[in-house]
């Protein structure tokens, strides 16, 4: 997908019939008054042409990723904004179908009420996502993705790790007049003597390494979901390239200390010349200051951590990679921590920041994502999920 990503004109074909719903001209229209969201008859037409050039295979393919939308759209409210469940739920017409007759047939009904004009609304952007989806799934499908992954995985299996895993304990002292980011790290299986105020017991299961130590594992691939709102917020960043994803298959590893980050690192290149795999220099911030990722506004500098491009596979079908390398205090901090280090955190930053102006427009929900007094409540319900007793 990544070279594909990069064919500007053919990508920019599904951002322009989210212009429709999102863009300038419909704004304009909603502030001066427009009783209730209607496409333009052009605008219809363009979808009717491209429903009526799909194959009954490409339908089929399309209602499930429209399943798959309603699925992760409804995931990300109750994640992020479970507060506002009833109001942000899909219309019953538009939640009932897979079909992308039946949407269109929706798009076209309905009165100039403020009803009707939500439900045209739901149901163009579900189809303009669904359909953009489906896109992404064709050029490179989230069955490959997940192959690719695989393959990369047994490959390390091979070449990095040992053949056993360990579940070890690692304790972690958190600071409260920090926000409680991580102060200290015990060792493995030892924990902290004295006062115990502000630790937590975390059990992880690691993998042995076969030059010896330890490293969690984890999976980062992007399906189709996570692949168009990455491009969202790239779009809304004016990346030269939004369209580049890099990341559709990812390993985070989490080592202990620093020093272990940089000689797995070297380990990874040292592996990646044997075998033929391209891999790039190992970047971010783990010394000095500044985000890990620079293109990215939304990230923490306080999320410390070194990344690489690794491109791998027969030369007919090489694939890229993205391969981070976290410590043990960043990786508990951005789990545990009340501050923007806080993976969950930031992920809510990016909902209220990008996809929930996006999928639920003030003019068209009622809610504006930008008022404190609706964001402050969304970020108190996610830092009491993390357990913290925190004195307002």
């Amino acid at each position: 997908m990544e070279a594909a990503l990069r064919t500007i004109h053919l990508w920019s074909r599904f951002v322009n019939f989210q212009q429709d719903w999102s863009g300038p001209d419909f704004q304009q229209r909603l502030r001066e008054g427009e009783p209730a969201f209607r496409l333009s008859a052009e605008a219809l037409s363009r979808r009717l042409v491209m429903s009526e050039e799909m194959s009954p295979e490409d339908r089929t393919k399309f209602s499930t990723s429209l399943n798959f939308l309603q699925l992760h759209r409804q995931a990300l409210i109750k994640e992020y904004a479970t507060g506002h469940l009833d109001v942000l739920e899909l219309r019953a017409e538009v939640q009932s179908t897979l079909s992308i007759s039946k949407l269109i047939e929706l798009i076209n009904s309905g009165s100039d009420s403020h009803f009707d004009g939500r439900r045209r609304f739901e149901a163009v952007s579900m189809l303009d996502i669904a359909t953009f989806m489906l896109a992404i799934d064709q050029d490179d499908s989230n069955k490959n993705v997940g192959r690719d992954l695989n393959r990369l995985l047994e490959l390390l299996d091979a070449h990095l790790f040992a053949s056993e895993s360990r579940t070890v304990t690692v304790w972690t002292r958190h600071d409260p007049a920090d926000h409680y980011r991580v102060k200290e790290v015990s060792a493995i299986d030892v924990g902290f003597t004295g006062s115990q105020q502000n630790v937590r017991r975390n059990g992880i299961t690691c993998r042995q390494l076969n030059t010896g130590g330890l490293v969690l594992v984890h999976e980062r691939s992007k399906y189709s979901f996570d692949t168009w709102r990455k491009i969202q917020r790239q779009l809304v960043e004016n990346q030269s390239d939004p369209f580049l994803v890099g990341d559709r298959c990812g390993i985070k590893f989490v080592v202990p200390s620093k020093s272990d980050a940089h000689a797995l690192a070297e380990r990874i290149q040292e592996i990646g010349a044997r075998i033929g795999a391209e891999v790039g220099p190992f970047q971010g911030n783990l010394s000095g200051n500044g985000r890990m990722d620079n293109g990215n506004k939304l990230s923490s500098p306080f999320f410390r951590a070194i990344k690489s491009q690794v491109v791998w596979g027969p030369h007919s079908y090489r694939r890229h990679y993205e391969i981070q390398i976290v410590p043990f205090l960043d990786y508990f901090s951005s789990r545990f921590a009340l501050n923007e280090e806080n993976h969950d955190l930031y992920k809510l930053r990016q909902c209220i920041e990008v996809f929930f102006p996006l999928l639920f427009p003030l003019r068209i929900y009622g809610i504006n994502w930008r008022n404190h007094k609706v964001r402050e409540p969304l970020f108190r319900a996610k830092t009491q999920q993390l357990g913290w007793s925190v004195k307002k």
